[in-house]
Parts: structure tokens; sequence; C-alpha cells
């Protein structure tokens, strides 16, 4: 069976506001989404994928406000942190009374927790969870049900990005944001602890461990520093980004909040309805992607059964996908699975839940229902669906039936900030998310994937693709540069043009690579560098060669702090101060005493 699975990539399309490249491009470099690569790729070991990081200078003046607390938000907030920004320097403001947007749950119907929104988990997602949350891919309490994830051990969306992406960018990032967190909470600090790295408290003490090993015991509980700035109930009513150095964002309520850029994570049906004013009007390419692309309706429903029922794992009626004719683009889904047997198994025989949806045209039968209707005609269809003629199969009966519950996320008087489920692909589709002067970003499932026409570097516009999802013109250039198409799926071997300056490049390949999008600049930023933090500093600990990840173990780095922050307190001593092994190490890496001293290392908090 294959899954379409739109209605949960669109809740990931989340953290790809992307812009031109341009002063202020750094902002949109950041943000994106990184994902593992293209699909089959080495992932983060492509010598193209880089960890965008910002300067100091550039964090001085950079605050952003992101609008919408969804995957999308958190995802853009967390993907800010990890190139450097302070967490202190973002505001996420939310229309809901919470955070999650289209990815809530329910924990009254059912003794486990319910997914209201998205379920479904397509592979490529995984890396990006991983990525987030700092949880190992293979770790993740995920199902593989026919190709796809479901969330198994009661897990949802909104327990996930609560549990490891949201709380991570609020974690105490040292002793001195641990006082000050015990200072604001009226409680005692204590010099030391026996127990993990991190901020804890027990017994009105508050105690700092730097500890990578050990864990909570007894009543010890951890303290979050709470940096993200956040405003629920908050709902967006214009984004004014007319002025030449900031932008001011306005709530309902008159609250205001001034910023040097925005990140827009809306639903498409906020910017269809044009709930949000913006001045200047969105530019002609954003508002053709708005206008011409269509909003799904669709509702979500879950049925009880009785325990002698044994649904099957996954199954449909009539169809899971429509399609239409003309443009080959979907215009409705429909499926439903064993809820109870996917995600709660632990609750298998004493609980007997399924779930489905009905999205855009699978939804029309429906027209004029109330939710009554509704639920007697889609148990019509399990009537149906379980009788082989002579009998009921898999123990159904219809008294089989006991409860149910219906998420009408089409409804504006249920979700009055989505009015929906996800937009519609449309075949003019351009890609258009940024403003010209790279202050405003469109992101999230309005404005999912960047594409050539708007992203900050030719890396991030084609080296997620497979091949052959290139177009002629651009599959032509890379063959120039000595890619084909084997070595482009497998991201193994790179050509010899990948460690060639732009000088070094023939007239053909320059003229390839300006094709594909490069500047002179932008080609030789990627080989030649000035330091070491040039050299490596963007790279993910996996795509440093190994005598350098020796060399600065030796410094004091191991892959998470490399990867995530924070520095090792080497890296605030001066030359003098290091041990021969040291200076050896700074040595190898490409360190002088003179740029060690004068080396202004940026590094990411733990988010």
């Amino acid at each position: 069976m294959k899954l379409s699975l739109v209605w949960c990539m669109s809740l990931f399309s989340a953290a790809h506001p992307a812009g031109a490249g341009s002063d202020n491009g750094d902002i949109a470099e950041i943000v994106q989404m990184r994902w593992p690569g293209r699909p089959g790729s080495g992932g983060p070991d492509m010598p193209m994928r880089r960890k965008p990081r910002l300067t100091p200078a550039d964090q001085d003046d950079k605050t952003v406000v992101i609008v919408g607390a969804g995957y999308a938000g958190w995802g853009a907030a967390h993907r800010l942190v990890e190139g450097g920004m302070r967490a202190e320097d973002i505001t996420i403001l939310e229309a809901d009374v919470g955070f999650g947007g289209r990815a809530q749950k329910n924990d009254d119907f059912m003794p486990f927790p319910l997914d209201l929104g998205p379920s479904w988990i397509p592979p490529h997602f995984k890396s990006e969870l991983a990525a987030l949350s700092g949880v190992p891919e293979e770790d993740l309490p995920i199902n593989n049900v026919n190709g796809v994830g479901l969330w198994r051990d009661a897990m949802t969306y909104n327990e996930f990005l609560s549990n490891h992406i949201i709380s991570k960018l609020d974690v105490c990032d040292s002793e001195l944001e641990c006082r000050e967190q015990t200072e604001k909470m009226g409680l005692n600090f204590e010099e030391k602890t026996k127990w993990g790295k991190g901020c804890y408290s027990k017994n009105d003490k508050v105690y700092w461990g730097d500890k990578k090993t050990g864990a909570l015991t007894g009543k010890m509980k951890r303290i979050n520093c709470d940096k993200v700035n956040k405003e629920y109930g908050c709902r967006v009513t214009s984004v004014d980004y007319e002025g030449p150095d900031q932008v001011v964002t306005t709530c309902e309520s008159g609250s205001s909040f001034v910023s040097t850029q925005v990140i827009v994570t809306v639903p498409l049906s906020v910017l269809k309805d044009g709930d949000i004013k913006f001045k200047p009007v969105l530019s002609d390419g954003i508002q053709q992607n708005v206008e011409e692309r269509g909003w799904f309706r669709g509702f979500k429903l879950f049925l009880e059964f009785d325990t002698d029922f044994d649904p099957e794992s996954m199954f449909n009626f009539g169809g899971e996908y429509d399609y239409d004719p003309e443009t080959k683009l979907l215009t409705g889904e429909h499926s439903f699975w064993d809820y109870t047997g996917n995600s709660a198994p632990d609750f298998k025989g004493t609980r007997n839940l399924v779930s489905g949806y009905w999205i855009g045209t699978k939804a029309d039968e429906f027209d004029g229902m109330n939710k009554t209707q509704i639920v007697d005609k889609v148990l019509e269809k399990f009537k149906k669906y379980y009788y082989d003629g002579n009998s009921y199969t898999r123990g159904y009966h219809p008294s089989s039936y006991k409860q149910h519950l219906l998420v009408d996320w089409e409804n504006p008087e249920v979700k009055p900030f989505v009015r929906g489920t996800y937009s519609q692909r449309s075949v003019n589709f351009g890609g258009h998310r940024a403003d010209n002067r790279n202050k405003l970003f469109l992101a999230g499932e309005a404005f999912p994937a960047p594409l050539s026409e708007f992203c900050s570097s030719p890396i991030y516009c084609y080296f997620d693709k497979w091949w052959v999802d290139l177009s002629e013109e651009i599959q032509e250039a890379f063959t120039i540069l000595g890619w084909d198409q084997k070595m482009w799926n497998k991201g193994v071997n790179t050509p010899d043009t990948e460690e060639m300056l732009w000088d070094e490049l023939t007239n053909k390949q320059k003229k390839a690579a300006t094709v594909i999008g490069f500047t002179q600049e932008s080609w030789d930023k990627r080989i030649a560098c000035a330091s070491p933090e040039e050299c490596y500093g963007d790279k993910w600990w996996s795509g440093l060669p190994e005598e350098i990840q020796n060399a600065y173990m030796v410094l004091g780095y191991d892959e998470d702090s490399w990867n995530y922050g924070p520095a090792p307190d080497t890296f605030g001593k001066s030359w003098d101060e290091l041990t021969n092994e040291q200076q050896q190490a700074a040595t190898l890496i490409g360190y002088t005493p003179e740029l060690w001293d004068d080396k202004n290392l940026v590094t990411t908090t733990a988010a």
C-alpha cells in the first residue's frame, strides 16, 4: 500500500523559511530544515551539508518574531538557536491558548493520549525529528506500518514537541543561568551536586551538575530557564515590515512586538482569508501562491469498538486518494487504521480504538451532515466492509460500536485558527517565500519547501533532491561539474570540482556553476577559509576528518558538544594557558598563537 501522507507531511513543512541571498540572508540560511540530505544520501556527512552559525555581530543585532507555535514555529526557533542566535532574542506568538498548531492531542477520550491532527510519520521525517530532538533515530517511539511510521508507546506529535523539542530550547545551559533562574524562583542555590548535567531542584534547593552521566534520583526535578519568549492567546492581525530596520508585529489585543525579522508560519487559510494585514502588501509571487492554491476541508474520526473486533492494521472505504485528471494533483485522501494496536498496544485487549480521516474531495460525500449523521454514515461503511456476504468478519458486529470522537478541522467554531487541514499544491507554485528585503519569511505548511527562486544558496536549492527531480538544465550543469546520477543519489563520492576554487574551474565549468546559482564568492566560500572556524565551524561532527576530530577531542570537544554546544572551557583560555598537547592539537587544526588568541568562536547552545 502506498501512502500519500500529505496530512502529516504538511505538518513538518515547518522551519523552512528561505530567502534570497542578501545582507540578512544569514537568518534565511540558518532556519533551513536540516534534512538528512537527499533521500538515500549520506546525510549530514555530505560535504555540501553545512551547519550555519551566526557571528557575534549577527547575534547582537538580530531579533526574530515567529508567528505560530506549531512544529513550523518551534522548528524555526530551534534552527535559529542551533545557528547561534540567543533564544532570548526570539519571540513566538500564537493565537491559540497553547502550542502545537495542528498537532493537538486529547487526553480524556481514552486512557492514552490521541493525536487529533496528523498521525503518520514519513520515513524522512524520522531524521528530522531526531535532529530537532537529539533523540537517536533508532530510539524514536515510532512503529513501521507499511513503510511509514505511527507513534507508539502512546506518544503523540504534541507530546513529542513539548518533551523533546520545546524543552530543549529552554534548558539551562550554564551554572550562571541556573543561578539566575534560582533567584527568580526564590530558592537557594547549592554549590555541588553528584547528579547529571543540568539544573535541578530538591527540597527547595537548586543544584547545577556538570557531569554528562547520571540520572535524576529521589525528588530531583529539572528546572528550565524558559528562554524563548512566548505569547499565547496573541492573534496576530498585522505585520508592518515597511521600515528600513525593523518589523512591527501586532496582535488583536493591541500588543506590538518589534524585531529585525519575522517568520510567519500560519496555515494557508489564515493568509487566504486576510486575517493578517501586511504592510507593504505581500509580493506578487507570494500573493499568487496564496490565491491559486486550494485549502482542503476535512475531519478526523475516532471510533471505539468492543475488544472482540479485530480491525485491519490499515484500510479504507472506496480508495485512498482522489486526483485531478488534468493536473494530476492530489485533491483528496482517506484512510483508517487500528489506533490501539499500532500506537497503544499495551491497551490491546482492554480498549479497541480505530482512527481515520476524510480530506478534500474525499470529504464531499458528508456535505451538509451534522456529526451524528457523519458517524452513522461511517458506521454503515464498517458494516459493508467487514461483511463477506454471509457473515461479519474479524469479530465485527454492528453492536461492536461503543463511542466516537469527531474532530471537525474545517469548522471555524471548533478550529478558528486553522479552519481546514492542509493546502493543495499548485502547478504554478513558485516557491516565493520571502520579501525582497529579507525581513519577512513565509514558512510552515503553506510555504513548505524552498525552490530555486528563493533559497539562500544553491546548496539548499538542489542538494536535497534526487537526480531525477532536477530539471534537465540543472542536471546538465551538474554533469559539467563532474556529477552523475549514481554519485549524486548515493552521496558517497564527489567530483574533483568540489575541492576546486573558482579560478581553478574551466570557463565551461564556471558557466555551469553560474547556471546552478553560484557566484565566485559563494563558490569559494565553501572551500577557502581564513581560520579554523571558517574551515570547520559550520560542519557537523560526522563531516570532520578523523584527524581533526581527534584534535578537537584533545581540546575538550566530543560529538554532542560540537553539534549542539556549549564549547569546552579550553576555548576560553589563552594560547599560553594551553598544555603542550593542546597547543599541538590546535596547530594541527590550523591555529597559530595569534589566531587562537584573536579567535571569536561561535558555538550553539544545547537546543
